[in-house]
């Protein structure tokens, strides 16, 4: 878990990010490490993380997306 609490563009955003394999029930951990982010703004905002070597990339939504 990591809690958020930064400002951006004027405004004070307070949140936490729940970051970790997705695991339904009765199924394996999915290979990817995935977070999704509430804050105090009324989003939800899912990440997908890529380790590779030693260059972590964080990918807004799905891995590959612009963000």
């Amino acid at each position: 878990m990591q809690h958020v609490d930064f400002v951006h563009g004027g405004q004070t955003i307070k949140g936490l990010e729940i970051i970790g394999h997705l695991q339904p029930f009765g199924e394996a951990p999915s290979q990817d490490i995935k977070s999704r982010v509430y804050d105090t703004v009324g989003n939800t905002l899912d990440y997908v993380y890529e380790l590779e070597g030693d260059s972590l990339t964080i990918w807004g939504g799905a891995k590959g997306s612009p963000a």
